[in-house]
């Protein structure tokens, strides 16, 4: 995609194009790779790639979608419920939340952020965007000790 909310400004260039020229750098033949750059959240990152797919003629079956570390659950339940013929394998960087955070973005913007991807895990089925996740008693107690202490900028109003 490109810039979302939190991106733009941090990152000079769309989230795609610097994953894209990463996945370049590791082997990927860049003459298969296709970038979207103009999502701006995920729901537009799968219209936006599904329809960058079709205009190529392009049917997918199965597709490996790269995400955060954080995003993974939350990526697999909008993929499952709006790209639903597709077999859907999600990975993100294998990082621990210190080492993700060395990446110049705050533990606690890092902390907003995953309370406010967490709401949309609860919210977002409800409106059809994803599919319904099982969610611990534990982790909906953490989720509110969060916003309670103030991890609340990332949160849908």
């Amino acid at each position: 995609g490109g810039f979302g909310n939190w991106t733009e400004g941090v990152f000079e260039r769309p989230e795609a194009q610097l994953i894209s020229e990463r996945a370049i750098d590791l082997g990927l033949p860049r003459e298969i790779v296709m970038t979207e750059s103009n999502a701006t959240n995920t729901g537009e990152n799968i219209k936006y790639s599904k329809a960058l797919l079709e205009s190529k003629g392009m049917k997918i079956k199965r597709a490996i979608a790269i995400q955060k570390p954080y995003m993974e659950r939350r990526a697999h339940a909008s993929l499952t419920k709006q790209w639903s013929d597709v077999e859907w394998q999600i990975t993100s960087p294998q990082l621990d939340f210190n080492a993700y955070c060395q990446g110049g973005i705050s533990k606690a913007l890092v902390t907003e952020i995953m309370v406010g991807d967490f709401q949309r895990i609860l919210e977002y089925p409800k409106r059809g965007f994803q599919t319904e996740q099982f969610v611990d008693d534990k982790v909906r107690a953490a989720y509110a000790f969060l916003i309670k202490k103030g991890f609340d900028g990332h949160l849908m109003k």
